[in-house]
């Protein structure tokens, strides 16, 4: 095997033993990694170049089905008030929207999630394997442990967030058939970039698409 050697920061540090307790419970969705005092190290992985929100999906479902207390139990609890202040904070047009009616099923959820399951961040093994990276090693408060939210994830890369890629309507409706409000939980990672960034053109550009994903609680498959 190739081996990649990366150099410790407290982040990477963190992602890193959250890719060592994924891969305890499923060795087939997060790569190998060799942790020492001051960096890891882990098989080179390439982009895969026949990405599908479906196949990210699909190679996500045995993370879902993991109790996120066994592999992360140092993440907050889900909280309904920590999101409405969240929204405040950012004067998000989401507010409205808040889907006050699934707030109890997301505070009970202790799934497993990816935390950031855009196109960049499958790739594939030199025989074929498709192995998540860029592991989230921390959950805010404001985000359920769910996977309607790694779905608002997957619906980023739809939304045009990838260079290259425009939004892709029909996949969105495929999706949001499955996840029926990963718009939401989409729209609310626009917003974060937005908060975020220092770029003017960037900041507007995720206000345009915060309002597409609201247009997009509309959308289903015909």
């Amino acid at each position: 095997l190739e081996f990649r050697r990366v150099l410790f920061r407290s982040d990477v540090a963190a992602q890193a033993r959250v890719m060592q307790a994924v891969r305890r419970h499923c060795p087939a969705v997060a790569k190998r990694v060799i942790l020492s005092q001051r960096c890891y190290v882990m098989p080179t992985l390439h982009p895969l170049e026949d990405w599908t929100w479906d196949l990210a999906a699909d190679t996500l479902k045995p993370v879902w089905g993991l109790h996120e207390p066994d592999v992360m139990p140092t993440n907050e609890t889900f909280h309904r008030a920590y999101l409405e202040y969240a929204l405040y904070e950012m004067d998000s047009p989401l507010r409205p929207y808040l889907p006050y009616h699934a707030m109890d099923h997301y505070e009970a959820a202790r799934e497993m999630t990816h935390g950031d399951a855009t196109m960049e961040n499958l790739m594939q093994t030199a025989t074929g394997g498709l192995r998540f990276i860029d592991w989230q090693p921390f959950r805010r408060a404001f985000v359920p442990a769910h996977r309607d939210a790694d779905y608002g994830k997957i619906m980023q890369t739809l939304m045009g967030w990838n260079e290259g890629r425009k939004v892709d309507e029909t996949s969105v409706r495929e999706l949001l058939s499955v996840s029926p409000l990963a718009w939401f939980w989409c729209g609310l990672t626009f917003e974060r970039i937005r908060k975020r960034s220092n770029d003017a053109r960037l900041r507007v550009w995720c206000r345009d698409r915060v309002r597409d994903c609201i247009d997009a609680r509309h959308w289903s498959v015909q």
